[in-house]
């Protein structure tokens, strides 16, 4: 992957709420200190852009507006550079076959699971999952588009009949011995994914 990948896929899962610029409640994965103060300073000088807005009534010839857009533009830039900083930071470690994957365990629906505990083992995995998906063509669909096409099939004048069934702890019953077992066998995945994943399952 190039650097552009990365950064563009950390974007996207912070557009998603997975990953913060700033400390938010229940996400414990977000960039650096310094990003997180950046970032609540852009916050301000937003608030600061929409109190001048509503004072002024033509903003196109409003100073005091420019300069506060020009301002919020040069510091937005100043955070990006920033994360990309740190994103190759990360990138580079691993490149040098540095792992060091921290999981905490927590609770999600009645079940233990283990979610990242900073940016670097967040990144690590996100290359790993990729990476897989690639490998095996792994690409499920999204709740949406399954209640999407479900629905269209109600809708159809064709008989039928809804069987509602579900397996009781499919992923925790899958041995991890047989499962990484066949991983390596098949050698379709990187020395390094491997490495990553029996991190994962032994520690």
């Amino acid at each position: 992957m190039k650097r552009e990948d990365y950064y563009h896929m950390l974007d996207q899962e912070e557009r998603k709420g997975h990953l913060k610029s700033t400390k938010a409640t229940g996400i414990s994965i977000s960039y650096s200190d310094e990003v997180c103060e950046m970032s609540i300073l852009l916050k301000e000088k937003r608030k600061k852009l929409r109190r001048i807005k509503k004072q002024v009534k033509k903003i196109a010839s409003s100073d005091s507006c420019f300069e506060v857009e020009q301002e919020i533009k040069d510091f937005q830039e100043k955070i990006l550079l920033k994360k990309h900083e740190e994103i190759d930071a990360i990138v580079k470690k691993l490149e040098h076959g540095y792992i060091n994957i921290q999981l905490e365990k927590t609770q999600a629906k009645g079940k233990v699971v283990l979610t990242c505990k900073d940016l670097p083992s967040f990144l690590t995995c996100k290359i790993v999952s990729i990476e897989l998906r690639r490998q095996y063509h792994v690409y499920p669909e999204d709740r949406n588009s399954i209640v999407d096409a479900l629905a269209v099939h109600l809708k159809s004048k064709i008989h039928f009949g809804v069987l509602r069934t579900d397996i009781i702890n499919f992923f925790e019953s899958i041995p991890q011995v047989l499962l990484l077992d066949k991983l390596e066998k098949d050698n379709k995945l990187s020395k390094f994914a491997i490495k990553c994943i029996k991190r994962t399952f032994y520690g």
